[in-house]
């Protein structure tokens, strides 16, 4: 019987495992459609989170990326017109009588121009109520940018409308990389911007203020515009101009390049002459810089009615359209003129195989010599001609008074003069070595005449010139005078201004000093084939006759 039982047993324990998977498998589907689910990943349970769909990934095809254009600035000067402020010094014994007879005038003189690289894109129509002129130049004592940490510029601004403007509606602008930052400590000091008449009279009181700012973007290959503002409310009387940066740089610009160079690549857009800065006693018409007036862009003019070819370009290649009009050949530094006070007397032909011109200015911290002991002058001598000139067959010329003569300790040394060829480039090796002599004798109502002579060999190159006393005075006249005034009634023939000095770094058409060549008298020429009207005429009245 136990037997039996046990078949028994074993006979449903047989039949529930046969039977388990069906009950197991049933239960599951009927688990599947019960509501309180909690599985987040199951489609019918009420925690469900749809998953986010990613999507196709997009297939990546490499392509080249274009490198930015880097501008080649070409730094080929050019002779430019020069602006001859005319104005009459009459010379009284009795004391000076400096009263101006002013007259705008212009005459070509040697300034260098930078051609420009990028294609000009007309932009709309210029701002060209007021006919204005923007040159530049390297600050006095400033470095070169390339191999320096710094870029520090001076401007001219010349009026040639007939009404005056106003500065403080004036900006100039430029463009540099994206390590350019405004300078800080100096810079825009109210000393270092003058406004003149067109007689080189200063007009403002205690100088021009001026800003700097700084703007990062894409402006072509740059990534920096840096604007000048002018601050202090000042007109610039119709044919005067500003001298922006005369004594000193008008602003630094300096630079976080890790080079600690300013300009590492000498490819900033805008600049003061390249590689070779300009010198800093010229005026540069230089289209890389851009003035604005009224917050528009100036189509600039070379003189009255006769539009600048070099009107400021921004660094993008986007301009304006200048109106309709004469089209200067040839563009403007300032230059001033004084006409002759003697008549001039016909003295035969003058010696004119080479087209030469002399013009005068005050030596760097020249003293006023109406009130001072001396008259410490500077020349320039801008050969016009089409073949070189040798500077020792060269001469200048003038005529004081009985108590005059020629300086000593200093005056004629090499490192005082030197001579350039049409970029501005430097062409002797040292400098050139001078003379100076006085001789006594009647001429007209003077009665010393001193002569001053190039010792050392060295060509003048076409179209270059001679800077004699660019560093410093070229010599110093001194005076015996028991008053221990050099010019005590300020009434000598020649001078550098009367009782009001020439600006020292401007240059001047003077025609009371004279060039010879191989000792004859020069008949002058302000550019190739144009005759200069102030040439040099002597004390006595007696001139040369020009062909």
């Amino acid at each position: 019987m136990q037997s039996g039982m046990n078949r028994l047993f074993f006979r449903l324990l047989l039949i529930l495992s046969l039977a388990a998977p069906v009950v197991i498998s049933a239960s599951w589907f009927i688990w599947l459609d019960a509501p309180a689910r909690n599985n987040p990943h199951d489609p019918k349970s009420p925690l469900y989170i749809p998953p986010t769909p990613i999507g196709v990934l997009p297939s990546w095809t490499p392509s080249n990326s274009p490198v930015p254009a880097v501008p080649t600035n070409s730094y080929t000067m050019t002779p430019t017109m020069t602006v001859t402020r005319t104005f009459t010094l009459t010379q009284t014994p009795g004391g000076p009588s400096n009263t101006p007879t002013s007259s705008a005038s212009f005459s070509p003189t040697v300034a260098a121009s930078r051609t420009f690289s990028p294609t000009s894109t007309p932009g709309g129509a210029c701002y060209a109520p007021d006919q204005l002129d923007l040159l530049t130049t390297n600050g006095t004592g400033g470095p070169n940018p390339c191999v320096a940490n710094s870029l520090q510029p001076s401007f001219e601004i010349v009026n040639h409308s007939a009404v005056a403007v106003q500065i403080t509606t004036l900006q100039i602008r430029g463009w540099f990389n994206q390590y350019a930052v405004a300078g800080t400590g100096w810079g825009g000091d109210t000393w270092r911007t003058h406004v003149y008449d067109n007689t080189g009279t200063q007009v403002d009181a205690g100088g021009i203020a001026a800003t700097e700012t700084m703007a990062s973007g894409t402006y072509g290959s740059m990534a920096t515009q840096v604007t000048f503002a002018f601050t202090t409310s000042q007109t610039i009387p119709a044919g005067g101009y500003v001298i922006a940066g005369g004594a000193g740089p008008l602003f630094p610009i300096n630079t976080t390049d890790p080079s600690g160079k300013f300009d590492a690549s000498c490819n900033n857009y805008s600049g003061v002459g390249g590689a070779s800065p300009y010198n800093s006693a010229l005026y540069y018409e230089d289209s890389h810089w851009q003035l604005i007036e009224g917050g528009q862009p100036v189509c600039e003019y070379a003189s009255t009615n006769v539009i600048d070819p070099n009107s400021g370009i921004p660094a993008g290649g986007s301009t304006c359209s200048c109106p309709t009009g004469t089209v200067a050949t040839a563009t403007p530094s300032p230059t001033k003129t004084n006409t002759p006070s003697p008549t001039p007397t016909a003295g035969g032909a003058c010696y004119a195989p080479d087209q030469l011109d002399l013009e005068v200015s005050d030596g760097p911290a020249g003293p006023n010599p109406c009130t001072g002991n001396s008259e410490q002058p500077s020349f320039k001598i801008i050969n016009n001609s089409a073949v070189a000139v040798q500077v020792t067959n060269l001469q200048i010329r003038g005529w004081f008074n009985q108590y005059a003569i020629v300086g000593t300790g200093w005056g004629g040394d090499t490192w005082r003069t030197h001579v350039y060829d049409n970029t501005g480039t430097q062409v002797d090796a040292s400098g050139i070595a001078a003379t100076g002599a006085a001789a006594s004798g009647t001429y007209g109502s003077m009665a010393t005449q001193i002569t001053f002579t190039f010792t050392t060999s060295q060509t003048i190159p076409a179209g270059g010139w001679v800077i004699a006393g660019g560093a410093g005075p070229f010599f110093p006249l001194d005076t015996t005078d028991p008053s221990g005034l050099f010019d005590t009634a300020c009434n000598n023939y020649s001078g550098v201004g009367g009782a009001t000095p020439y600006v020292s770094g401007t240059w001047y058409e003077d025609s009371h000093w004279q060039l010879l060549e191989s000792g004859a008298q020069v008949c002058e020429y302000t550019a190739p084939g144009v005759k200069d009207p102030n040439t040099g005429v002597p004390a006595g009245g007696s001139t040369c006759t020009c062909p």
